[in-house]
């Protein structure tokens, strides 16, 4: 992808990331909030080989493994 829709990409994988844990979260949702069609937020994604809910998936369960590791987070014993 040419300059403008990487950093475009990158804004928009910050903004999932800011909004992992929103229920609400949808690709409609994130193309609303950029200004951009649906089809266009599909496109770039799938430029890296990823779609979105994919994507928001794979985010979701790293945060989840992280969280599971982090001792700081366990409330009791084991």
């Amino acid at each position: 992808l040419p300059y403008v829709p990487r950093t475009l990409l990158a804004q928009i994988r910050a903004y999932i990331a800011g909004r992992l844990g929103d229920a609400e979260l949808t690709p409609e949702v994130i193309a609303s909030a950029h200004h951009i069609s649906l089809r266009y937020l599909h496109k770039l994604f799938q430029q890296d080989g990823h779609t979105v809910a994919g994507w928001i998936r794979e985010r979701r369960l790293e945060q989840c493994r992280r969280d599971l590791a982090n001792p700081q987070l366990t409330t009791g014993p084991r």
